[in-house]
């Protein structure tokens, strides 16, 4: 049976070779507690005849078979080297908190790639950009949008963070009636300050943070009891962000 000659990418074939080489130093590990000597590989020195292809985003290759002519010459060196090296010349491994960019609502894969080619990899990342004012539309020629960037992180943090409201009071200062509510993750930006409106009235918030909101009812629960005296209800809209808003009724 004659075996296929399938295209590889450069990636892929450095990853198996260092994985056969970790494997036979675990076996020399193993063999050095019975025999003090041995040897090992130091160096991997390799020559390949390939033919190469871009279909416009990634290169593949393909081996080329004996005697084909046109062939590129890839050649390459695999040296031995420290944990500390690679500590100090890589980048930390992403940790769990700092989000994959592929984990965005709406990122798709052209914004993915674009991201990735300046070294984007996680949230943390983008924010890190951020601070530091980098005109992601200018190094992405345009193929990444930051408003748009900024809205999907804002969404997904809002997914892992949802709102927990855990009690809402009411209470009466010099200020006017005050509607406190008392929660979790209720304001996750300190730059987006939050909106409430009561029956449709825009109400004042006295103070917003993640475990508490403030609002003054812009109306006395006095005046709005109708003829009978009954008690009232009234209705309570907060918008913590461009994505959340509670809704409770409030009885008076």
């Amino acid at each position: 049976m004659m075996s296929t000659n399938d295209t590889w990418n450069l990636q892929s074939f450095i990853d198996s070779l260092v994985v056969e080489l970790d494997k036979a130093r675990d076996a020399l590990a193993v063999k050095a507690m019975n025999q003090p000597l041995s040897y090992s590989v130091k160096d991997l020195s390799l020559d390949l005849q390939v033919f190469p292809d871009f279909d416009g985003d990634r290169v593949n290759f393909k081996t080329a078979k004996p005697g084909e002519q046109g062939a590129s010459k890839i050649s390459m060196q695999l040296v031995s080297t420290s944990d500390r090296a690679i500590r100090e010349s890589s980048r930390a491994p992403a940790r769990i908190d700092e989000g994959k960019i592929e984990s965005l609502p709406g990122m798709d894969a052209k914004q993915q790639k674009a991201l990735e080619k300046i070294g984007v990899r996680t949230i943390k990342d983008i924010e890190r950009i951020e601070k530091n004012n980098v005109n992601l539309d200018q190094v992405t020629n345009g193929e990444v949008d930051y408003s748009n960037l900024s809205s999907m992180i804002k969404k997904a943090k809002r997914r892992d963070n949802p709102p927990l409201v855990r009690g809402v009071s009411m209470t009466k200062t010099a200020e006017g009636h005050l509607l406190i509510v008392d929660g979790k993750n209720l304001v996750l930006y300190e730059e987006h300050h939050p909106f409430a409106f009561i029956n449709g009235i825009k109400a004042a918030i006295l103070n917003g943070n993640q475990d508490r909101i403030v609002v003054k009812l812009p109306v006395e629960p006095a005046r709005a009891m109708n003829t009978q005296n009954n008690p009232f209800y009234e209705t309570c809209h907060i918008l913590l962000d461009t994505e959340t808003v509670i809704k409770f009724d409030i009885k008076s």
